[in-house]
C-alpha cells in the first residue's frame, strides 16, 4: 500500500464504500447530511477547501494501483502549523479487519513527518464505531477529550484522540531521537556517574531499574530526545524542550525551556553545542517557539560555557533556588535565546569585508555591523578596527608592505596575538597554503552548515582547539575528529 494525491475519480469509489446512512455519519459526521452520497458531492466539498492550501486529501492504493483507502489532513487553525487533524478515514469494506486501516494510519503519520511541520495529529471517533477506535489505538492514538455531537439521526458521543510525532533530528555527527526501552543500559552507564547528574540537579542513577523508570516517566516528554552518535546510534546524553506546563520559566505556549546533559566520556568534544544548535533550530523553525529559556546552577561551568557558545543571552541570577530532586537550595542562573537573536546569529557572511591582516575573518566578525574591516577603502595603513592602534600584527604587516600575514610565515610567527592564540595563526596559514578565496569559500560553507565563527563577547566554534593542524583541517572540511 502506498499513498498518492487524491484524484477526482477516486470520489465515486469512496462514496460506494458507504453502505448505509449510519456508515455515512460514522465516516463524515455532519459534513454532508445526505444519503446516498455521490462522488460529485465529495468533490464539491473538497474543491473550496483545496484552494486554502491547508487541506490535503490522500488516497491509498495497492500494488496494482487499485484504490483501497482514503483520508484527509487539515489544519484546524490558520495561525498554527504545529497540529493537524485526520478526517474521513476509510478503507474498502472488503479489506477491513486485515490490518489495512492501521497501515493507512501509519502511512499518514509518515506523511506528516516527512512533508509537514506538525508535531501533533488528532482525530475524532464516535463511541458506536468501536472497530475504528481499536484501529486508532493500535496506531498509537490516545484519547484526550470526550464530547457529544448532535447528528441528524440523534446525539452521538465522540472521543477525540491524539498522537505526538517524535521527529528524528540530525547534525553532522549526531542523531537526536526519542528514548526507547532498549536505551536503559546506555542511560545507566552514563547517568550512574556522580559527576553527571548532581551538578545538573538530579541524583545519579543507582540501578538499571531506575534508568528504565526514568525512560518511561521522565524522558518521555513530547520534545525529549536521546543524543546519539551516528556511528553506533547509542544514547550518550539527553536534550529536551520543556513546553508550557512542564517548566516554571514560562507560562506561554510559544516559549519553552531547554535542558540537557551528556555522558562524561564525551565532554570537551563539541557534542553538546552541536546538539543545542540543532534543538534551537527545531524550536524556532519546527515548533513555532518565540523564546527558548535555559538555566544552570552555580558551579556548572561546562553548561555555562555551552550556553555562551550557542549565543544565549544572560538574564538573571537567583539565590536559594529549590532543587527538589537533590533536597537542597542552590544559586541559579537563567539565560534566553529569542527567535530574533537566533535569526541574527545565522546572518549571511559579508564576503566583501574579506580577511583581516592577521588572518581572522572580518566578513564574519560580530562587530561588522559597524566596522568595515581591517583595511579601509583599500588603503593598507587605514583601518576601522577598534584594536588598530595597538595591534602589533597590523604594524608588522604595514612595515613589511604585506596585504596580510598569509604572505609571510604565520605558522612560525609569535608576534602580538600570535603569541597566545592558535586561531589567527591557523587562519593565516590556511590562506597561505590554499589562498584567501578558498578560506572565504570554506568559511561561507561552514557558516551555512551551522558552524559559527564568532559572537559578540564570546568565542565561536573555531576557538575551541589546541592543535594547530586540527583547526586547519576543521576549516577545510567542517568536520571535527
Amino acid at each position: 500500500m502506498i499513498l498518492r494525491d487524491f484524484k477526482r475519480e477516486d470520489a465515486q469509489i469512496i462514496a460506494g464504500w458507504l453502505r448505509s446512512e449510519k456508515e455515512l455519519y460514522k465516516w463524515s459526521a455532519d459534513r454532508f447530511n445526505k444519503y446516498p452520497l455521490s462522488g460529485e458531492d465529495i468533490n464539491e466539498n473538497y474543491t473550496p477547501q483545496l484552494a486554502t492550501g491547508r487541506f490535503i486529501p490522500l488516497t491509498a492504493v495497492d500494488g496494482n494501483g487499485e484504490v483501497v483507502g482514503h483520508f484527509i489532513i487539515r489544519y484546524p487553525r490558520d495561525d498554527d502549523d504545529s497540529s493537524v487533524r485526520f478526517g474521513f478515514v476509510i478503507v474498502n469494506p472488503a479489506m477491513r479487519g486485515k490490518g489495512y486501516g492501521k497501515e493507512l494510519l501509519r502511512l499518514g503519520i509518515g506523511y506528516v513527518k516527512e512533508h509537514l511541520r506538525a508535531t501533533r495529529i488528532d482525530l475524532g471517533v464516535f463511541e458506536n464505531n468501536e472497530s475504528a477506535r481499536h484501529c486508532y489505538e493500535a496506531a498509537g492514538f490516545v484519547e484526550y477529550a470526550r464530547r457529544e455531537c448532535q447528528m441528524p439521526i440523534g446525539i452521538w458521543k465522540c472521543a477525540d484522540m491524539e498522537i505526538f510525532i517524535k521527529r528524528t533530528l540530525e547534525t553532522k555527527r549526531l542523531i537526536l531521537r526519542s528514548w526507547e526501552d532498549s536505551d536503559a543500559e546506555d542511560l545507566y552507564k552514563y547517568a550512574s556517574d556522580p559527576d553527571v547528574g548532581p551538578i545538573a540537579g538530579w541524583p545519579y542513577h543507582q540501578s538499571l531499574d531506575e534508568s528504565r523508570d526514568v525512560i518511561k516517566n521522565v524522558l518521555s516528554g513530547k520534545e525529549a530526545y536521546a543524543i546519539c552518535l551516528k556511528e553506533d546510534g547509542k544514547a550518550i546524553g539527553a536534550i529536551e524542550l520543556k513546553l508550557n506546563g512542564h517548566t516554571d520559566m514560562t507560562d506561554r505556549d510559544d516559549e519553552c525551556e531547554m535542558g540537557y546533559w551528556l555522558g562524561k566520556p564525551f565532554w570537551g568534544q563539541g557534542i553538546m553545542p552541536e546538539a543545542v544548535k540543532e534543538m534551537l533550530r527545531h524550536a524556532f523553525e519546527d515548533c513555532g517557539m518565540q523564546k527558548v529559556w535555559i538555566g544552570y546552577y552555580e558551579g556548572n561551568a561546562k553548561s555555562k560555557r555551552v550556553q555562551e557558545k550557542c549565543g544565549f543571552q544572560y538574564q538573571w541570577r537567583s539565590e536559594n533556588v529549590d532543587v527538589p530532586l537533590m533536597h537542597e537550595k542552590r544559586t541559579g542562573h537563567v539565560s534566553l535565546m529569542t527567535k530574533e537573536d537566533w535569526t541574527a546569529l545565522r546572518r549571511t557572511m559579508k564576503r566583501e569585508l574579506g580577511i583581516a591582516r592577521c588572518g581572522l575573518a572580518c566578513c564574519l566578525c560580530s562587530e561588522n555591523v559597524t566596522c568595515k574591516g581591517c583595511k579601509r577603502d583599500g588603503f593598507m595603513e587605514l583601518s576601522w578596527c577598534k584594536d588598530a592602534e595597538w595591534c602589533e600584527v597590523r604594524k608588522c604587516g604595514i612595515e613589511k608592505n604585506l596585504n596580510g600575514c598569509y604572505e609571510c610565515t604565520p605558522a612560525e610567527c609569535r608576534k602580538g596575538l600570535y603569541a597566545e592564540k592558535i586561531k589567527p595563526r591557523a587562519f593565516a596559514e590556511f590562506a597561505r597554503r590554499y589562498g584567501v578565496e578558498e578560506l572565504l569559500d570554506c568559511l561561507e560553507r561552514n557558516e551555512q552548515a551551522g558552524i559559527v565563527y564568532h559572537r559578540e563577547g564570546i568565542m565561536g566554534d573555531y576557538d575551541d582547539f589546541e592543535d594547530f593542524e586540527e583547526l586547519i583541517d576543521f576549516i577545510r572540511t567542517g568536520k571535527r575528529e
